[in-house]
């Protein structure tokens, strides 16, 4: 089993799965889009907090509370949606093995698992900065959720994952770059919506539940 039996299709059919699933059970995506509209608001607060002091404050009095209240929000908002979108993520393993999603069960299963997530996380960013390890990436925090494991097994099932289905791992992930190219800076120059990122992390979702599709019949013995 290889690169010859690779199913060209199987990304594209997954996509079109995840978009039923997602229009019959849309809560799945509230808690990531509720983390990502959160956070998107949280942003402002840097930029209007303080407004008004400057006249009265010491300028670098001013820009000293500037920096620590953009570290503090920056935490928050890191830490809320990160913690979000594995709600989400854990909803829609739920949906993709047809058991009713349930935010707050979801919930408890992320905050039992938040060292690991966290760690994964990590590894995962120091992997999608090298651009060509991406689809190793998101198969393996795919696969830490699927599969409920570490992240040392997480990571060696993905890379078993990525040698047997290369070119669906590559394809899903070049879907999920050309959502940021495509609907990031380009659609944000073209039309301006402030909460723009909705849409890419609506794409990312449905990457991830691709990707589920795809290592369920990766594991699912030949008959």
């Amino acid at each position: 089993m290889g690169w010859d039996m690779v199913d060209f299709e199987a990304p594209l059919s997954g996509i079109q799965k995840s978009l039923s699933v997602f229009s019959k059970k849309p809560i799945v995506l509230v808690p990531a889009l509720a983390g990502s509209i959160v956070s998107t608001l949280l942003s402002f607060i840097d930029g209007v907090s303080f407004f008004g002091w400057v006249w009265f404050a010491n300028i670098s009095f001013y820009s000293t509370n500037q920096i620590l209240l953009g570290i503090v929000v920056s935490l928050i908002q890191v830490s809320l949606t990160l913690f979000l979108i594995f709600v989400s993520l854990d909803m829609i393993r739920d949906a993709h093995l047809k058991v009713e999603p349930n935010i707050k069960k979801s919930s408890s299963y992320v905050r039992s698992r938040i060292i690991t997530i966290v760690l994964a996380v990590v590894i995962g960013q120091a992997m999608v900065i090298t651009i060509v390890l991406i689809p190793l990436a998101i198969g393996m925090l795919v696969i830490l959720v699927v599969d409920d494991t570490n992240v040392g097994t997480a990571l060696s099932r993905a890379l078993e994952f990525l040698r047997k289905r290369p070119i669906d791992l590559i394809a899903l992930a070049a879907i999920a770059l050309a959502a940021r190219v495509i609907m990031g800076p380009v659609l944000d120059l073209v039309i301006s919506i402030p909460f723009i990122g909705l849409l890419t992390l609506v794409t990312d979702l449905m990457v991830a539940f691709a990707v589920m599709e795809i290592y369920s019949s990766y594991k699912r013995p030949p008959k």
